[in-house]
Parts: C-alpha cells; structure tokens; sequence
C-alpha cells in the first residue's frame, strides 16, 4: 500500500522546497495514529492538496504573464488577428468554397496564401514595436525595453495559433459535407489508408496542435524582436 507520505512529491516543486519536511513529518505522525480507512482518507486530503496547489501555481503563472505589459499587447494583437483569419477561414471555405479541383498549390492561390503569411508578418513585427514603444514610454529598465517586442511576438503568435486551430476544428467538423470536397482534402485522404474523412481531419488537426501554437510563438518571437528593433533604430 502507498504510504501517505509518499504522496507529498505530487505538490509541486517550489512548494515543496519550503513545506515538504515538515508535511512529511506530520503526515508520518497521522498516518500512525490512523488504521487503513484512515490513511486511505489522508493520502486522498493529500493528492487533492496537490491538486489545489498546482492549479494555485497556474493561476500564479498565469496573472504574472498578463500582468507583463508586452505580453498582454501581444495577447491583444493575436486575438484580434486571430479572430480576422478565422472570419476568412469561413468565408473561403463555407462561404465561398473553391472548386473540387482547384488545389492551394495553383498559382492563384499560392500568391493569396504568400501576401495572407506577408500580412500575417507585419502585423507580428508591428505588435512587438509598440509593445517596445509602450515599455519605453513608461520608462522601465533597460532588461524589459530589450525583450518587449520578443515578448509581445511570441504572445501574439501563440494566441493567433490557438485561436486559427480552434476555427478551423469548428469548421472543418459543422461544415464538413462542404469542407470534405476540397481537392487537397479529398486527395490527402485517398493516400492516407484512413477509412473515416473525418477521423483523418480531425487527426491532423490534433497533431497540428501539438506543434504549431510552439512554431507560431517561436515565429512570432523572431518577428516581434525585429519590431521591436525597428522600433529602437
């Protein structure tokens, strides 16, 4: 049986730097004390004291991130961005959905998607040159002016990704008898070996999601410093 005690490694790490021993120690006196209903009840106190720990670490974590000027700028220029590219992932692919034969790799297309990343571009480095402004204005120390835009950038990134995963799993699945005649779609699944279209879609999306909100917020990062560099020069 687990002895109570062992229990106290599922608090986090800070946490236990500072209280461990001696929750130790005082686990340890209960859990003598106690017959086996009795630990068992105490080991659940304990993991449901870790539970509220972790979850009080991420509320911390979380605060102090939008308590940082450049990056609640760059939550507010993501979310704005990401709403826009969601409004045109509907639009291009409900509303006005291309033909089934017409792929994203014609050329007419491959110019759209060229000047949507340009904009998409842009609109980063502008995020981390006013976070750089505004940091500058406010007159803090020279650390925080020199890591604003990096900051906003990759903030940015990561929530436009989120944002444009969310939409496109909504409209991929409410739409899908419009959105499974797409030649790109139509033609990935045939090569796949998949037997469900939508397990496949949906699948590509869940995978996207555990890379691209990294690759944006590294992207957005790298676009946000250059702002943020334009900004100094």
């Amino acid at each position: 049986m687990i002895r109570p005690a062992s229990l106290v490694a599922l608090y986090p790490r800070a946490w236990r730097r500072r209280h461990a021993a001696e929750l130790t120690d005082l686990v340890d006196s209960l859990s003598a004390e106690r017959g086996a209903l009795g630990r068992l009840l105490l080991g659940v106190d304990l993991a449901r004291g870790a539970m509220d720990a972790h979850l009080q670490q991420r509320r911390l974590v979380m605060r102090r991130l939008l308590g940082d000027l450049p990056v609640r700028h760059g939550v507010t220029y993501g979310a704005v961005l990401g709403t826009a590219v969601a409004v045109v992932l509907f639009l291009s692919n409900v509303v006005f959905p291309a033909g089934p034969e017409e792929s994203d790799d014609d050329p007419e297309y491959l110019v759209q998607i060229g000047i949507a990343y340009l904009v998409l571009a842009a609109v980063l480095v502008a995020a981390g040159a006013a976070a750089r402004r505004v940091v500058e204005r406010r007159g803090d120390d020279r650390d925080r002016v020199r890591w604003a835009g990096a900051k906003a950038g990759a903030a940015a990134g990561v929530v436009l990704a989120l944002i444009v995963l969310v939409a496109v799993l909504v409209i991929d699945n409410a739409f899908f008898a419009t959105v499974s005649q797409q030649h790109d779609k139509r033609v990935a699944f045939a090569e796949s070996g998949w037997s469900s279209m939508r397990a496949f879609v949906n699948m590509q999306i869940l995978t996207g999601a555990l890379i691209v909100p990294w690759a944006a917020g590294v992207l957005g990062g790298l676009l946000g410093a250059v702002g943020g560099l334009l900004r100094r020069g």
